[in-house]
């Protein structure tokens, strides 16, 4: 299986946009070194998406692990361990071909039906990443996130095949916080004193990430971008 197509799908659905203050003093070196920051954000998103891809499909193909059915010892023990080794995962789970959730990480949404869900229909066919979102079934069982903010997912999932034949769905939910730890990394020093922030915004417009707080709010891309260097008479950058 070939995964940078799909997380290449991903990417492709959101902009990335980083504002500074002009400084002319440095204003050759500005765009060039925005454009490496936002470069680098988004190579660090792809290497985060396909691990945890790499994961659920590695699970999904792991014949043993289904021989006792979808909702074996086995299978409970290694969701959970996936859980401990990864604290940004924030739900792991199995559905049967009627959607409904036959194992999970702390049994949340067990019973469940989930074929509402896009990743469901999705993981039937094949490989899937989808869009971040906030959570919907799981809102109300998970603990708020750190900052107050609206917590958000990124949706992973493969098809179980049993002796050739799609028996249901294997699914991830990755926290979206792990991107703040990520992409802050990546930029420089002297960030906050140049007053320089980085943006993400999906394929609506929504912030999905931003250091400030702002996540949630709908906004064009252009009228983000035309209001940042309006207003604030600075520089940017859109990597799309």
């Amino acid at each position: 299986m070939t995964f940078g197509p799909v997380v290449l799908a991903f990417i492709a659905t959101m902009s990335i946009l980083l504002v500074r203050p002009q400084a002319t003093t440095i204003e050759n070196n500005a765009g060039n070194t925005l454009q490496v920051v936002a470069n680098n954000a988004q190579r660090i998103l792809a290497v985060g998406l396909q691990r945890r891809l790499v994961i659920v499909q590695r699970l999904a193909d792991s014949a043993p692990l289904w021989q006792c059915g979808l909702d074996s010892v086995d299978v409970k023990t290694a969701l959970q361990q996936q859980q401990m080794v990864d604290p940004n995962l924030a739900w792991m789970g199995v559905a049967d071909l009627r959607g409904v959730v036959r194992a999970s990480t702390g049994d949340l949404l067990l019973g469940s039906d989930v074929t509402a869900r896009p990743w469901f229909t999705a993981g039937l066919r094949g490989l899937h990443v989808g869009d971040v979102h906030q959570a919907l079934l799981l809102a109300k069982l998970l603990p708020q996130s750190s900052d107050g903010e609206p917590r958000r997912f990124v949706d992973f999932a493969a098809p179980i095949r049993i002796d050739g034949e799609v028996r249901g769905v294997l699914a991830l939910h990755g926290g979206w916080e792990w991107v703040k730890t990520m992409i802050e990394s990546q930029l420089p020093d002297n960030a906050q004193s140049l007053a320089m922030d980085l943006f993400i915004f999906d394929r609506a417009g929504t912030v999905i990430y931003t250091p400030q707080g702002l996540d949630g709010r709908e906004v064009g891309l252009g009228d983000a971008f035309a209001a940042i260097t309006t207003l604030a008479g600075q520089a940017a950058s859109v990597l799309r």
